[in-house]
Protein backbone atom coordinates (compact mmCIF):
# COMPACT_ATOMS: atom_id res chain seq x y z
CA UNK A 1 0.00 0.00 0.00
CA UNK A 2 1.50 3.34 -0.94
CA UNK A 3 1.02 6.92 -1.96
CA UNK A 4 2.81 7.55 -5.24
CA UNK A 5 5.23 10.44 -4.74
CA UNK A 6 6.64 10.16 -8.26
CA UNK A 7 3.57 11.73 -9.82
CA UNK A 8 2.28 15.26 -9.38
CA UNK A 9 0.40 15.10 -6.10
CA UNK A 10 0.58 18.66 -4.82
CA UNK A 11 -1.00 21.87 -6.02
CA UNK A 12 -2.17 25.16 -4.61
CA UNK A 13 -4.66 24.46 -1.85
CA UNK A 14 -2.96 21.33 -0.55
CA UNK A 15 -0.21 20.52 1.88
CA UNK A 16 1.53 17.15 2.19
CA UNK A 17 -0.16 16.57 5.55
CA UNK A 18 -3.55 17.57 4.17
CA UNK A 19 -3.74 15.09 1.33
CA UNK A 20 -1.73 12.29 2.94
CA UNK A 21 -3.97 12.33 6.01
CA UNK A 22 -7.03 11.93 3.81
CA UNK A 23 -5.51 9.24 1.61
CA UNK A 24 -3.99 7.32 4.53
CA UNK A 25 -7.38 6.65 6.11
CA UNK A 26 -8.47 4.76 2.99
CA UNK A 27 -5.18 2.85 2.82
CA UNK A 28 -5.36 1.87 6.49
CA UNK A 29 -8.98 0.75 6.19
CA UNK A 30 -8.15 -1.38 3.16
CA UNK A 31 -10.49 0.58 0.93
CA UNK A 32 -7.71 1.35 -1.55
CA UNK A 33 -4.32 -0.26 -2.07
CA UNK A 34 -2.62 2.62 -3.82
CA UNK A 35 -3.14 6.33 -4.50
CA UNK A 36 -1.61 7.76 -7.66
CA UNK A 37 -1.59 11.11 -9.39
CA UNK A 38 -4.12 13.85 -9.88
CA UNK A 39 -6.77 13.30 -12.56
CA UNK A 40 -8.38 16.74 -12.56
CA UNK A 41 -8.62 19.92 -10.51
CA UNK A 42 -11.34 22.53 -10.11
CA UNK A 43 -12.44 25.51 -8.04
CA UNK A 44 -13.25 23.52 -4.93
CA UNK A 45 -11.60 20.14 -5.18
CA UNK A 46 -9.33 17.81 -7.10
CA UNK A 47 -9.82 14.20 -8.17
CA UNK A 48 -7.08 11.61 -7.68
CA UNK A 49 -6.49 8.15 -9.10
CA UNK A 50 -6.58 5.11 -6.78
CA UNK A 51 -6.57 1.32 -7.05
CA UNK A 52 -8.35 -1.31 -4.96
CA UNK A 53 -7.72 -5.01 -5.67
CA UNK A 54 -7.05 -4.16 -9.30
CA UNK A 55 -10.13 -1.98 -9.63
CA UNK A 56 -9.56 1.63 -10.63
CA UNK A 57 -11.22 4.21 -8.39
CA UNK A 58 -11.20 7.97 -7.88
CA UNK A 59 -10.86 10.06 -4.72
CA UNK A 60 -12.38 13.53 -4.63
CA UNK A 61 -10.41 15.72 -2.22
CA UNK A 62 -11.71 19.14 -1.20
CA UNK A 63 -9.24 22.01 -1.03
CA UNK A 64 -8.46 23.97 2.09
CA UNK A 65 -11.04 26.73 2.41
CA UNK A 66 -8.43 29.51 2.11
CA UNK A 67 -7.49 28.30 -1.38
CA UNK A 68 -10.94 27.82 -2.82
CA UNK A 69 -12.07 29.99 -5.70
CA UNK A 70 -15.81 29.31 -5.70
CA UNK A 71 -17.22 32.73 -4.83
CA UNK A 72 -20.90 32.04 -4.11
CA UNK A 73 -20.78 29.19 -1.63
CA UNK A 74 -22.48 31.14 1.16
CA UNK A 75 -25.33 31.94 -1.22
CA UNK A 76 -26.01 28.24 -1.66
CA UNK A 77 -25.97 27.62 2.09
CA UNK A 78 -28.27 30.56 2.80
CA UNK A 79 -30.77 28.85 0.49
CA UNK A 80 -30.74 25.66 2.56
CA UNK A 81 -30.98 27.07 6.09
CA UNK A 82 -33.87 29.16 7.39
CA UNK A 83 -32.49 32.74 7.60
CA UNK A 84 -33.58 33.27 11.21
CA UNK A 85 -31.60 30.31 12.51
CA UNK A 86 -28.31 30.68 14.36
CA UNK A 87 -26.53 28.61 11.70
CA UNK A 88 -27.62 30.94 8.89
CA UNK A 89 -26.53 34.03 10.81
CA UNK A 90 -23.16 32.46 11.58
CA UNK A 91 -22.49 31.60 7.93
CA UNK A 92 -23.59 35.03 6.76
CA UNK A 93 -21.39 36.78 9.33
CA UNK A 94 -18.39 34.54 8.67
CA UNK A 95 -17.85 33.56 12.30
CA UNK A 96 -15.57 30.66 13.26
CA UNK A 97 -18.64 28.50 13.92
CA UNK A 98 -20.12 29.61 10.61
CA UNK A 99 -16.99 28.73 8.64
CA UNK A 100 -16.76 25.30 10.26
CA UNK A 101 -20.45 24.66 9.58
CA UNK A 102 -20.05 25.77 5.98
CA UNK A 103 -17.19 23.33 5.52
CA UNK A 104 -19.23 20.48 6.97
CA UNK A 105 -22.25 21.28 4.81
CA UNK A 106 -20.15 21.57 1.66
CA UNK A 107 -18.43 18.23 2.20
CA UNK A 108 -21.52 16.28 3.17
CA UNK A 109 -23.93 17.67 0.63
CA UNK A 110 -22.32 16.15 -2.43
CA UNK A 111 -22.17 12.68 -0.89
CA UNK A 112 -25.80 12.91 0.21
CA UNK A 113 -26.94 14.08 -3.22
CA UNK A 114 -24.96 11.41 -5.07
CA UNK A 115 -26.35 8.62 -2.89
CA UNK A 116 -29.91 9.89 -3.26
CA UNK A 117 -29.73 10.23 -7.03
CA UNK A 118 -27.79 7.01 -7.55
CA UNK A 119 -30.49 5.11 -5.68
CA UNK A 120 -33.05 6.71 -8.01
CA UNK A 121 -31.22 5.36 -11.06
CA UNK A 122 -29.54 8.56 -12.21
CA UNK A 123 -26.26 8.48 -14.11
CA UNK A 124 -24.03 9.67 -11.26
CA UNK A 125 -20.96 8.07 -9.63
CA UNK A 126 -21.37 5.52 -6.87
CA UNK A 127 -19.88 6.68 -3.55
CA UNK A 128 -17.82 3.85 -2.05
CA UNK A 129 -16.33 5.43 1.11
CA UNK A 130 -16.33 8.80 2.84
CA UNK A 131 -13.61 10.70 4.72
CA UNK A 132 -13.52 14.02 6.54
CA UNK A 133 -12.67 16.08 3.45
CA UNK A 134 -12.94 13.53 0.68
CA UNK A 135 -14.77 10.53 -0.70
CA UNK A 136 -13.98 7.51 -2.86
CA UNK A 137 -16.08 6.92 -5.95
CA UNK A 138 -16.18 5.09 -9.24
CA UNK A 139 -13.58 5.93 -11.86
CA UNK A 140 -14.61 6.33 -15.48
CA UNK A 141 -12.23 5.88 -18.36
CA UNK A 142 -12.05 5.88 -22.13
CA UNK A 143 -9.32 3.96 -23.96
CA UNK A 144 -7.30 3.60 -20.77
CA UNK A 145 -7.44 7.29 -19.84
CA UNK A 146 -9.76 9.31 -17.63
CA UNK A 147 -13.11 9.78 -19.37
CA UNK A 148 -13.42 13.14 -21.15
CA UNK A 149 -15.96 15.76 -20.22
CA UNK A 150 -18.40 16.87 -22.90
CA UNK A 151 -16.57 20.19 -22.87
CA UNK A 152 -13.37 18.40 -23.94
CA UNK A 153 -14.85 17.07 -27.17
CA UNK A 154 -13.64 18.90 -30.24
CA UNK A 155 -14.84 16.47 -32.89
CA UNK A 156 -18.40 15.56 -33.83
CA UNK A 157 -20.41 14.14 -30.94
CA UNK A 158 -21.60 10.68 -31.90
CA UNK A 159 -25.18 9.87 -30.89
CA UNK A 160 -25.68 13.56 -30.15
CA UNK A 161 -29.45 13.42 -29.78
CA UNK A 162 -29.37 10.28 -27.62
CA UNK A 163 -26.85 11.94 -25.30
CA UNK A 164 -29.02 15.05 -25.05
CA UNK A 165 -32.08 12.91 -24.34
CA UNK A 166 -30.21 11.07 -21.59
CA UNK A 167 -29.08 14.31 -19.94
CA UNK A 168 -32.64 15.63 -19.92
CA UNK A 169 -33.89 12.33 -18.52
CA UNK A 170 -31.40 12.69 -15.68
CA UNK A 171 -32.52 16.26 -15.01
CA UNK A 172 -36.08 14.95 -14.74
CA UNK A 173 -34.94 12.27 -12.27
CA UNK A 174 -33.22 14.99 -10.24
CA UNK A 175 -36.45 17.00 -10.08
CA UNK A 176 -38.53 13.97 -9.18
CA UNK A 177 -36.21 13.49 -6.22
CA UNK A 178 -36.39 17.13 -5.16
CA UNK A 179 -33.03 18.27 -6.55
CA UNK A 180 -31.70 20.81 -9.05
CA UNK A 181 -28.02 20.42 -9.94
CA UNK A 182 -27.60 24.24 -10.01
CA UNK A 183 -24.24 24.16 -11.82
CA UNK A 184 -24.90 21.79 -14.71
CA UNK A 185 -22.83 22.32 -17.85
CA UNK A 186 -20.65 20.35 -20.31
CA UNK A 187 -17.81 20.76 -17.81
CA UNK A 188 -19.38 18.37 -15.31
CA UNK A 189 -20.80 15.75 -17.64
CA UNK A 190 -18.41 12.87 -18.32
CA UNK A 191 -18.65 10.98 -21.63
CA UNK A 192 -16.94 7.61 -21.12
CA UNK A 193 -18.44 5.89 -24.19
CA UNK A 194 -20.38 6.97 -27.29
CA UNK A 195 -23.84 6.53 -25.76
CA UNK A 196 -23.05 7.03 -22.06
CA UNK A 197 -22.86 10.06 -19.79
CA UNK A 198 -22.11 10.49 -16.09
CA UNK A 199 -23.06 13.69 -14.28
CA UNK A 200 -20.68 14.87 -11.54
CA UNK A 201 -20.05 17.76 -9.11
CA UNK A 202 -23.04 18.13 -6.78
CA UNK A 203 -21.87 20.12 -3.71
CA UNK A 204 -23.89 23.17 -4.80
CA UNK A 205 -27.05 21.21 -5.67
CA UNK A 206 -30.27 22.78 -4.41
CA UNK A 207 -33.19 21.01 -2.78
CA UNK A 208 -36.47 22.21 -4.23
CA UNK A 209 -38.27 23.05 -1.01
CA UNK A 210 -35.26 24.82 0.50
CA UNK A 211 -34.69 27.54 -2.09
CA UNK A 212 -36.68 30.37 -3.64
CA UNK A 213 -34.34 30.32 -6.65
CA UNK A 214 -35.22 26.83 -7.89
CA UNK A 215 -36.74 27.95 -11.19
CA UNK A 216 -33.90 30.37 -11.87
CA UNK A 217 -31.24 27.73 -11.23
CA UNK A 218 -33.07 25.07 -13.25
CA UNK A 219 -33.37 27.44 -16.21
CA UNK A 220 -29.67 28.20 -15.98
CA UNK A 221 -28.89 24.46 -16.10
CA UNK A 222 -31.18 24.11 -19.12
CA UNK A 223 -29.50 27.04 -20.86
CA UNK A 224 -26.01 25.62 -20.35
CA UNK A 225 -27.00 22.24 -21.75
CA UNK A 226 -29.08 23.63 -24.62
CA UNK A 227 -26.38 26.09 -25.71
CA UNK A 228 -23.82 23.30 -25.95
CA UNK A 229 -26.05 21.11 -28.12
CA UNK A 230 -27.24 24.00 -30.29
CA UNK A 231 -23.60 24.63 -31.22
CA UNK A 232 -23.53 21.02 -32.41
CA UNK A 233 -26.63 21.30 -34.55
CA UNK A 234 -29.43 20.22 -32.20
CA UNK A 235 -32.70 22.10 -32.22
CA UNK A 236 -32.83 22.88 -28.49
CA UNK A 237 -35.60 25.25 -27.46
CA UNK A 238 -35.11 26.08 -23.80
CA UNK A 239 -38.77 26.83 -23.12
CA UNK A 240 -39.82 23.45 -24.53
CA UNK A 241 -37.20 21.69 -22.43
CA UNK A 242 -38.40 23.50 -19.33
CA UNK A 243 -42.03 22.58 -20.02
CA UNK A 244 -41.00 18.97 -20.60
CA UNK A 245 -39.16 18.82 -17.29
CA UNK A 246 -41.68 20.75 -15.21
CA UNK A 247 -45.37 20.05 -15.50
CA UNK A 248 -47.44 23.24 -15.33
CA UNK A 249 -49.28 21.95 -12.29
CA UNK A 250 -45.95 21.46 -10.49
CA UNK A 251 -44.40 24.84 -11.27
CA UNK A 252 -45.70 26.51 -8.13
CA UNK A 253 -44.21 23.66 -6.10
CA UNK A 254 -40.82 24.33 -7.63
CA UNK A 255 -41.18 28.04 -6.93
CA UNK A 256 -42.25 27.34 -3.35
Amino acid sequence: MRIDRNQKTLEEGYSMNHHEAEFSQYLERGIVDEVGGMIATGKEASVWFAVSHGRRLAIKLYKNSSHRSFKNRSDYFMQTIAPHRREARAIKNGTYFGRRLEECLWHSREVRMLRLLRSAGADVPEVLAVGERSFVMEYYETDGKAAPRLSDLRSKLLYRDRILERILWNMKVFLENGVVHADLSPYNILHPSPERIVIIDFPQAVELKMSDRTIELLKRDIHNVAAFFRRRGSNCEEEKIFNMLVDEKDEEYYRI
